[in-house]
């Protein structure tokens, strides 16, 4: 837990909201809706402060990065991000709470959308809803540029398995293996030694499953 001097806080301060509306041309798109300005140190994380199921949040100051909470429970880091991005997107539209960890690299601020009381109006705002979607598209690309800079083919296979694979099953060695870029005696020690720790369960050959 966090010092009181040290934890997100809500910054009451409306020429600070109308300056980011200003630098990042927001004011046509959010002028209908009531926005709150919060900030955080860095090293917070932020999905455990504000549920971005509850909330739209926009970073508009500080740099953020986005890890995955792996099958064993490790951490894995899948890409970092400057201004502007939103955050809560995902589960806006699946109504849903993603297991991601978003941490603040540095001093952020954010602006933010209570859902409680919008969820509607925004589900008709044609302009919004397309701001939403670019968003979701520039995390996508930030992620899939990030995911296999790795060397480390076990998180190679682990974030394949998690992501990438249908009902989280690996259904052909030499596929996985060309997808990943790694030789299939590589994986094959890999997926050994998942299976050996209880992570996955080999249904039969070149069959895996989570466990």
């Amino acid at each position: 837990m966090c010092h009181v001097s040290h934890c997100m806080k809500k910054i009451d301060n409306t020429l600070k909201i109308q300056k980011y509306m200003k630098q990042y041309k927001l004011n046509a798109l959010l002028k209908e809706y009531a926005l709150d300005l919060y900030h955080f140190h860095a090293h917070e994380i932020l999905n455990e402060k504000l549920n971005p199921k509850d909330f739209l949040l926009f970073l508009v100051s500080g740099s953020i990065s986005i890890s995955t909470i792996r099958m064993d429970g490790s951490v894995s880091l899948i890409a970092k991000s400057d201004p502007l991005v939103c955050f809560g997107v995902i589960e806006f539209t699946q109504n849903t709470t993603k297991q991601y960890l978003i941490e603040t690299l540095t001093p952020c601020y954010m602006l933010s959308i209570d859902l409680s009381t919008t969820r509607n109006q925004i589900k008709k705002d044609p302009d919004l809803l397309l701001f939403l979607l670019q968003s979701v598209t520039k995390k996508t690309t930030l992620i899939a540029n990030a995911k296999y800079e790795t060397t480390d083919i076990r998180s190679k296979v682990l974030y394949y398995l998690e992501h990438e694979t249908e009902n989280q099953a690996i259904c052909g060695v030499e596929q996985c293996a060309n997808h990943i870029n790694a030789s299939r005696r590589q994986l094959q020690r890999v997926l050994k030694e998942l299976v050996d720790e209880g992570i996955i369960v080999k249904v039969k050959k070149g069959i895996y499953v989570k466990q």
